[in-house]
């Protein structure tokens, strides 16, 4: 009865994984930015469900390990808080940030409560290549026209509003899928398993019986397969560098785990030491030239986005070495940036070719100088400390090949011997380099710890079927009476240390990915790095257990701050997804050009997200438009606390501008020409605030300094801007000669 309420269970979160990661096909809930709002809408709604199942199962649970991964991720959630009140200036409102570490920390915990338990590993492998695989077929019909892209440069989009966050979800696939076909496959006997006790289907008319964990491990090898091939097929035609490079590295990361090819570097390391040093420095440069002849032809294939992500990471860098040991806190990137670009190119560091490639980026695209400029230096440590346990560390001995336990050992009826052929060596499964005397000590007992490994409880030896273990042998051997059974604090586990392997090589994949782009800006991103931090927490030695009682004692406080914060944030949420719904309709107003209505439209919104800074921008640059300069002054002022760009000084410059407020308007405008040098409106509209305000000469060399800088995108726009440009440098000409004249 227990185990049929576990696999309930089970199947119930493993149903509920897959509906947080499917989240990642909503596209249409009428919301503002409804690509990225409504897969966090679809997750919150979601994990309401999973908070209630984790608090029905923690109640169940008879023992709970906390590991050191557990320890650092908690720190790091303390230290976010902690950070925002320490903090002088708040960009980002404290009861938001509260709500999104709940959030990500109950969908934490939901994982982490099963991540030991093989079937639900397992499940979360299935259900993650199969949102991939349909993400990825969603990518090849836009290809081919059957499907609409979501942005009208692109063809491929998935569900996502550009190629590269469509890239860099599907590519995190690609480890998974390669894992579970170089591992999965490796063992390819089936032997031992009687159809009594394995049932199957029976082929009546070849008198055969095909076990079910025969089928199950060709249908997963079959989607693993699918999977990978669906991804190779979509990646080139996105033209993600990054996810490209993620690709790679996740999936080497998998090969080189691969127990044929750990031998054979082994013997190729040894091979290529013993040749002369000539001709190893020959082999590394003919190695390493179209290593980076490759490396060139990607940047050169999008030079300006390179070129520009350089800039992008000088300048947070400058940021950072303002605050570096505890950052500037949440949203510090979004209402800086703009401001610190417009010190670096007013302070003569930017060059030309800078100024060609400056825009105006929402993210710094790299996470970790994202997460070092907000959080410091402090938080950097801690992910890095997460990184180490979940990468360096020896895996659990619940994880590893040998899943004996010195209770189990001195069993009084011993198990036969199962050799297996093809396996890992131990040295290898638990990612460590050993001596050669702990070799010789450790492989005279690693034919009898491997015996083991093939033994399962009776129900999670169906779905550990899929490694075929080899016939065992029975020769001079007599059954006992009474089977071993593991003791209840040591159950044996049979989560594959190879399946770890592949959830490692999709982690990285995603960290790599996070190095050239912004994919935490979005909740599917975040999902899959709480998941795939969670189901790699658990292969550390805990640092405790908490077992019977003492588990009640737990539970009471976890479901007592659940319940808390759902009632306390349901309200909340509910009335921000309302106002992102009215936002929306201020901004489909605003672009027919009805300002009245639209303006009216952002003030119904503005009580709830006056925190803001893009919907303050908005909001302002409405009023500015209806004509409403005094209130749209007083909103873009509250905006620039929390968001800087070019539109919020180009609209103030406007308004000081037909106020009068002249000195203020040229300062508005000399900053947004800072900003973005390239760009000609900046410049154009402070040469129209010089020749109005009579300042003649300013206003020629604000218009000869347009004439001679080179024109980034030339359009009608820009064929305007110069021809009115010429003629006023001309009637400046003619003035002055009319004035010497005189």
């Amino acid at each position: 009865m227990k185990e049929g309420l576990k696999h309930t269970q089970i199947t119930l979160q493993l149903l509920l994984i897959a509906a947080m990661l499917s989240t990642s096909f909503l596209a249409t809930q009428g919301f503002f930015n409804t690509l990225i709002i409504s897969k966090q809408y679809g997750l919150e709604v979601i994990s309401l469900i999973a908070g209630a199942l984790f608090v029905v199962a923690l109640l169940s649970q008879k023992e709970i390990k906390f590991t050191k991964t557990d320890l650092l991720v908690v720190i790091f959630a303390i230290w976010y808080v902690i950070n925002e009140l320490y903090n002088v200036n708040t960009y980002a409102p404290i009861g938001l940030i509260i709500f999104n570490l709940l959030l990500w920390g109950l969908v934490y915990m939901f994982v982490r409560q099963s991540s030991e338990n093989p079937l639900f590993v397992w499940g979360v492998v299935v259900v993650w290549m199969v949102v991939v695989l349909l993400q990825s077929g969603l990518g090849l019909m836009q290809l081919y026209g059957l499907e609409r892209s979501y942005h009208g440069l692109f063809r491929i989009t998935g569900t996502f509003h550009n190629p590269g966050p469509f890239s860099g979800f599907v590519v995190s696939g690609l480890p998974l899928a390669l894992g579970v076909i170089c591992y999965l496959d490796s063992n390819t006997e089936n032997h031992g398993y009687s159809t009594e006790e394995h049932r199957g289907i029976y082929l009546k008319w070849f008198n055969v019986t095909i076990p079910y964990n025969t089928i199950g491990k060709y249908l997963i090898l079959a989607l693993a397969w699918i999977t990978l091939i669906a991804i190779l097929l979509v990646l080139p035609p996105a033209q993600s560098r990054a996810a490209w490079i993620a690709g790679i590295a996740g999936g080497f990361f998998v090969l080189t785990g691969h127990p044929a090819l750990i031998a054979f570097n082994e013997n190729l390391r040894n091979r290529f030491f013993s040749l002369r040093k000539p001709i190893r420095i020959m082999l590394l440069t003919a190695i390493l030239l179209p290593l980076a002849t490759v490396g060139f032809g990607l940047y050169a294939m999008k030079k300006g986005s390179a070129d520009g992500r350089m800039l992008m990471w000088q300048v947070t860098i400058q940021l950072i070495k303002e605050n570096p040991l505890t950052g500037h806190g949440t949203g510090a990137f979004n209402a800086l940036y703009m401001n610190e670009q417009a010190n670096w190119f007013a302070s003569g560091k930017g060059t030309e070719a800078q100024a060609m490639v400056a825009g105006s980026p929402e993210a710094p695209f790299n996470e970790p100088l994202k997460l070092w400029l907000e959080k410091g230096l402090i938080a950097m440590l801690l992910a890095g400390g997460i990184l180490y346990f979940i990468f360096f560390k020896n895996i659990t001995p619940n994880h590893k090949l040998s899943t004996i336990n010195s209770d189990h050992k001195s069993s009084t009826h011993p198990s036969p011997p199962h050799p297996l052929k093809g396996e890992l060596q131990a040295h290898n499964l638990t990612h460590r380099t050993i001596s050669s005397s702990e070799a010789s000590a450790k492989d005279g007992n690693l034919e009898h710890k491997t015996s083991n490994f093939e033994l399962q409880t009776s129900n999670s030896s169906r779905f550990s079927g899929l490694r075929f273990a080899p016939k065992p042998s029975t020769i001079n051997y007599k059954p006992p009476t009474h089977p071993p059974q593991p003791s209840k604090n040591h159950q044996l586990k049979t989560i594959n240390p190879k399946l770890i392997t592949g959830i490692k090589g999709a982690l990285i994949s995603l960290l790599t990915f996070s190095l050239f782009s912004y994919p935490f800006d979005i909740s599917t991103f975040i999902l899959q790095l709480v998941v795939l931090v969670a189901l790699l927490a658990g292969t550390n030695s805990p640092l405790f257990k908490i077992t019977g009682k003492k588990v009640i004692f737990l539970t009471l406080p976890v479901t007592v701050v659940l319940i808390a914060a759902a009632i306390h944030f349901i309200p909340q949420r509910q009335n921000h997804y309302q106002a992102m719904k009215t936002w929306h309709e201020a901004d489909r107003f605003y672009s027919m050009r009805s300002y009245n209505i639209a303006a009216e439209a952002y003030a119904e919104a503005f009580p709830v997200l006056k925190t803001n800074g893009l919907f303050l921008q908005m909001y302002g640059k409405a009023l500015s438009m209806n004509e409403q300069y005094q209130k749209s002054n007083e909103i873009l002022a509250m905006a620039q606390q929390r968001f800087s760009s070019q539109i919020i000084q180009n609209t103030l410059g406007d308004n000081h501008k037909t106020l009068g407020n002249y000195p203020e308007a040229e300062a508005a405008f000399t900053k947004s020409a800072n900003m973005i040098p390239s760009l000609l409106l900046p410049k154009y509209l402070l040469a129209k605030l010089y020749n109005d305000s009579g300042q003649h000469h300013k206003a020629q060399q604000t218009a000869e300094e347009i004439l001679n800088s080179l024109i980034k995108v030339e359009s009608s726009a820009t064929r305007e801007i110069m021809n009115e440009m010429k003629n006023l440098v001309t009637q400046s000409v003619t003035e002055n000669a009319q004035r010497n004249t005189e």
